[in-house]
Parts: structure tokens; sequence; C-alpha cells
């Protein structure tokens, strides 16, 4: 199995209506989240930093699935 490491920065427009969604997402990939940090601004925009460590496949389906959602956007730093 490929294993990687990855931090991602997770930008989230209009919260309060797109943090419902995040959530669900961020839970269904727990077991490749080391680290989660998050800062907000009202119900404006929030931020969230992610370590991730897992499979490669895993990562790439986790990133896909986010950069899926409206409302988000998606930068990430990989280390094979």
């Amino acid at each position: 199995m490929e294993f990687m490491h990855s931090v991602i920065v997770i930008k989230v427009s209009d919260r309060r209506k797109n943090a419902k969604n995040i959530l669900k997402i961020l839970t269904g990939f727990g077991s490749i989240i080391n680290t989660r940090v998050g800062f907000n601004k009202g119900d404006e925009e929030g931020i969230i930093i992610l370590n991730l460590e897992g499979g490669g496949q895993a990562i790439r389906e986790f990133k896909e699935k986010l950069s899926k959602e409206k409302g988000v956007e998606v930068k990430d730093i990989s280390f094979d």
C-alpha cells in the first residue's frame, strides 16, 4: 500500500450553509486525519488545516470529495 503524508488547507465559504456537509466528510475520513485545526470568522468563512497520514488512494479520494462541495476550496502539500 502506498503511504502518504499530506497537509491540506480547506477554505469554507458560507459556513452556516456548508459546515454540516464538510463535517460529515471529515468524520467519514477520520482514520486518515492526524491533526485538525480550525479558524473561523463567524458564519462567513472558515479555514481548516489538516495533517493527513494514510494510504494514498484514501487521501486522494478525501481531497476529491471535499473539492466537489460547493463553497469549498482545497490546497495541499503532499509528501510521498
